[in-house]
């Protein structure tokens, strides 16, 4: 029960993870490139931008603003092993998703 809350923050990070790389990818298609290594290279800036707020805007808060380490310190691990399963559940299930669509219509799928 203690670990809900990590558990909850680790949720949202996944997912604001995901919006923000939508996000940066619509920004960097509205942006006038001349050439595809400026694109990938601004797109890729980008993300790591927002990859490093989402992830460690809870930390630094937890760390500086309310000095709680031992909750910093369940945060963080909290953190790494809950978005490493979410990570791997989510390719296990795009994975299974793609062969039964693959098995049942005969097609690929990008996604």
């Amino acid at each position: 029960m203690q670990n809900v809350p990590s558990i909850v923050c680790t949720a949202l990070i996944i997912i604001a993870g995901a919006i923000y790389s939508k996000i940066a990818q619509k920004i960097a298609d509205y942006e006038n490139h001349r050439d595809q290594d400026s694109y990938e290279y601004s797109l890729t800036e980008m993300m790591y931008k927002f990859a490093f707020w989402n992830t460690y805007t809870f930390c630094f808060l937890l760390a500086f603003w309310e000095r709680n380490t031992a909750k910093l310190a369940q945060q963080v691990t909290t953190f790494m092993v809950g978005k490493q399963l979410g990570n791997n559940l989510v390719e296990f299930l795009k994975n299974r998703i793609y062969y039964k669509y693959k098995i049942k219509y005969g097609a690929t799928v990008k996604f």
